[in-house]
């Protein structure tokens, strides 16, 4: 039995969950080179359908990281990565717990879509609100020793501007692509407006700063996922070197 059957749809909507299966996890796993890479985090890992479709593409990391703030996705996440060496499961809100000091090899993620008029509490878990992501993140940046001066200087600034009225995945992209060392991969399940909306400027000017898009792939189809409204894409972009 999956996550997905477990939670009813409106508790799901209200905090953005839209697991990949893995058939589009094994895509971006493959897309991004997940093979090669020594270590890699999921820092909204959900049940963990995108780490196990790094796995399922030959990837043996000595490091493999997940974090999630609902129990019940990250206890699946447990089960379907028993046995499997290096792996960390975190329970907490990314923007808030202690994030492991060391860049990664390759971040991959499909972000949740949390508005931020969504409820404060859902089913027991507590949705960060605007100005609790924002100071996280801000804090986080400045955190992260595998920064440069200039790095951390660039990565703060787009932090603080980005729009309040954007959904969790825009902050959720700023810190994943911190998590990212010189030269690994950042691989985001992404909605197809993220190439024209307002709100994602910050997270385009981010990606024109600092890293090299590889790929972009549309889900022409629209049936990756069934219960979103919005067609997805998935960017796999490589951090540059300074």
């Amino acid at each position: 039995m999956t996550v997905e059957s477990l939670l009813n749809a409106g508790r799901k909507k209200q905090l953005g969950q839209y697991f990949a299966d893995q058939r589009v996890g094994r895509l971006l796993a493959a897309l991004a080179g997940a093979e090669s890479a020594k270590s890699i985090i999921d820092p909204m890992v959900g049940s963990g359908d995108l780490l196990q479709a790094c796995l399922s593409v030959g990837a043996r990391p000595e490091k493999l990281v997940g974090i999630e703030l609902d129990p019940v996705a990250v206890h699946h996440a447990y089960l379907a990565l028993d046995g499997i060496e290096g792996v960390d499961l975190v329970l907490g809100d990314a923007f808030s717990t202690s994030l492991p000091p060391a860049q990664f090899d390759l971040v991959i993620t499909n972000p949740p879509y949390i508005r931020y008029q969504s409820k404060g509490q859902v089913d027991g878990i507590s949705v960060p609100t605007s100005a609790g992501v924002r100071s996280g993140l801000v804090r986080a940046i400045t955190a992260r020793k595998g920064l440069s001066e200039e790095d951390r200087e660039l990565w703060c600034r787009i932090a603080k501007e980005y729009p309040g009225t954007s959904d969790i995945a825009v902050p959720a992209w700023i810190l994943s692509a911190a998590l990212v060392r010189e030269g690994g991969v950042l691989a985001v399940v992404a909605p197809q407006a993220w190439l024209s909306r307002n709100y994602a400027q910050a997270v385009r000017r981010l990606l024109d700063s600092a890293f090299e898009i590889e790929f972009i792939v549309e889900d022409g189809d629209a049936s990756w996922f069934d219960d979103a409204q919005v067609r997805t894409q998935l960017v796999v972009a490589r951090r540059r070197a300074p």
